[in-house]
């Protein structure tokens, strides 16, 4: 039995960051995604699109963000570095 985490945080939002997004919300791992990116316009469209992809999905919020303190929350911390 799985449970679903509350929030999850994505950093970057390029190709691989959004998509690593749009699969979190499309597998509903969590209530709410953050896209992290250095350029808000880039998390806000990219989030955008997600939402535009997902109007039957309730519970999910994805939210972008330029600031590094919308990802800091206390819990687990996992890391997925890039090979």
């Amino acid at each position: 039995m799985s449970s679903k985490t509350s929030k999850i945080g994505v950093i970057g939002a390029g190709n691989v960051g959004a998509d690593v997004a749009n699969a979190l919300v499309l597998l509903c791992k969590c209530v709410t995604v953050i896209l992290f990116d250095r350029t808000l316009s880039k998390a806000e469209g990219q989030a955008w699109d997600i939402e535009d992809s997902i109007p039957l999905l309730k519970d999910m919020e994805i939210i972008p963000s330029n600031q590094y303190e919308d990802l800091a929350e206390e819990g687990e911390r996992k890391r997925f570095p890039r090979s």
